[in-house]
């Protein structure tokens, strides 16, 4: 696999991670990869103010379930996923390194539908490189897969070549991922997706 696989790859999972950490309503303040030199491998860093309030195993154990209710647990293995505290020296350092992009990733999930004759329901969450407190993450639900390509083109201006390609893929996996979507926080809260 080369190196923009494994890139695409790793913000897919972030933004899957994302999704699924606000379908469980956990609030982050950091959710970033991380290459440990000392262990020489890939972190998955999640800062949650839960470490702080529920002690760090509790912590660990919602984020953990959260993966696993989501079924991607697999993607993220429990070895790579480090929960920490906002206030873990580490996170200035890493919140910074996130702090300095200007652009996020935007994950479609397919939800499972309340009815098998409904209409299909989306979860789409914007994932900003920089985090903005400890807030759940937003995910804007929109039925439909017409209302759903609108909301790409027209509301994120996401071009219709990159949506092509993003709905083929949800078609596929249920899921879908669009990376370097810039959006200021202004425009995050008017779509609601801050």
């Amino acid at each position: 696999m080369d190196k923009a696989t494994l890139v695409r790859k790793d913000h897919q999972i972030l933004g899957l991670v994302q999704e699924a950490l606000s379908r469980a309503k956990i609030p982050v303040s950091l959710v970033h990869w991380y290459y440990d030199s000392e262990i020489k491998e890939q972190q998955l860093v999640i800062g949650t103010p839960l470490h702080d309030s529920k002690g760090p195993r509790e912590a660990a154990s919602r984020v953990i379930e959260a993966l696993e209710n989501a079924g991607i647990y697999e993607e993220v293995p429990k070895f790579q996923v480090s929960v920490i505290s906002p206030e873990d020296s580490v996170t200035p350092a890493l919140e910074q390194e996130v702090k300095n992009r200007s652009e996020g990733n935007i994950t479609v999930v397919e939800m499972t539908p309340a009815k098998p004759s409904a209409e299909k329901v989306y979860s789409v969450i914007f994932s900003p490189y920089a985090a903005r407190g400890f807030n759940v993450i937003p995910a804007r639900h929109i039925t439909g897969l017409e209302e759903l390509r609108r909301f790409l083109e027209e509301r994120l201006h996401i071009r219709k070549t990159s949506v092509d390609e993003a709905l083929t893929e949800l078609a596929r996996e249920r899921r879908s991922f669009i990376s370097n979507v810039q959006l200021t926080n202004r425009e995050a809260k008017k779509l609601g997706l801050a």
